[in-house]
C-alpha cells in the first residue's frame, strides 16, 4: 500500500512538473508581445516592430549569474556571423532567476563575449512569462511574420561544447534562411530554473 501511494505521488509530481509549453504546442506559435514597447538595457524604449530582423528575430532568455548561461556564452558568440548573414536580429531578454531579487544586468564591456547583443530589461518577467520560458538560457527564434519556428535549448550538450551532436538552434537558423522545414522545432531547455 505504501508503494502505491509513492507511485501515485511520483506520477502526480511528474505531470505537474511538465512546463506549460510542453503541454500546449499551440501556445508557442507566435511572439506574444508584437504590440509592446520594450525597455532596452541602455534604458531606452523601442517598439517591438523596430527590433525585428529582416528574416527573423532571436530572443535568448538570459541571466548572467546563471552558471549554465555562462557555459553557453562562447557558443552564442560564435553564432554572430551566422545571424548577420541570416538577417536575424538577436536580443538577450534579461530576467531574474527569482523575481523577488533585484535584476542586476551586467554592464557591457569588451571582456563580455555577448556585449554585441542588445539587451531587453525584463526585471518583472513579463516577456519571460509571455514566452513561457522555464529555464535560463532558453532560445526563441521567430520568422519575419512573428511565427515561432524554434523554441528550446541551444544544442544537445548544455555542459560541454565539444560534445554537441545536435546543434538545434543552428539547424533552425539554416532552415529559416533556406525556407525549409525544421526536423526539430521544440526541445526541452536545460539550465537554471526560472521562478
Amino acid at each position: 500500500m505504501c508503494f502505491l501511494r509513492y507511485l501515485i505521488l511520483y506520477s502526480t509530481l511528474c505531470v505537474l512538473a511538465i512546463p506549460a509549453w510542453a503541454q500546449d504546442d499551440a501556445a508557442l506559435t507566435r511572439i506574444p508581445f508584437t504590440e509592446a514597447t520594450l525597455t532596452l538595457k541602455d534604458g531606452t524604449s523601442a517598439a517591438y516592430a523596430s527590433l525585428k530582423g529582416e528574416k527573423g528575430t532571436l530572443f535568448i532568455v538570459w541571466e548572467a549569474s546563471c552558471a549554465w548561461a555562462k557555459r553557453h556564452q562562447e557558443r552564442i558568440a560564435a553564432l554572430r556571423s551566422a545571424l548577420e548573414v541570416a538577417q536575424v536580429n538577436v536580443y538577450l531578454v534579461h530576467t531574474p532567476l527569482n523575481p523577488a531579487l533585484q535584476l542586476r544586468m551586467p554592464k557591457s564591456n569588451e571582456e563580455d563575449p555577448l556585449a554585441w547583443i542588445p539587451g531587453i530589461d525584463d526585471a518583472d518577467q513579463v516577456l519571460t512569462k509571455q514566452l513561457q520560458a522555464t529555464r535560463i538560457p532558453q532560445f526563441f527564434l521567430a520568422d519575419a511574420t512573428d511565427a515561432i519556428i524554434y523554441a528550446g535549448a541551444l544544442d544537445d550538450s548544455p555542459g560541454n561544447a565539444e560534445q554537441v551532436q545536435s546543434p538545434y538552434l543552428i539547424a533552425a537558423i539554416d532552415a529559416l534562411v533556406a525556407g525549409g522545414a525544421l526536423d526539430v522545432a521544440q526541445t526541452r531547455p536545460f539550465g537554471c530554473m526560472i521562478r
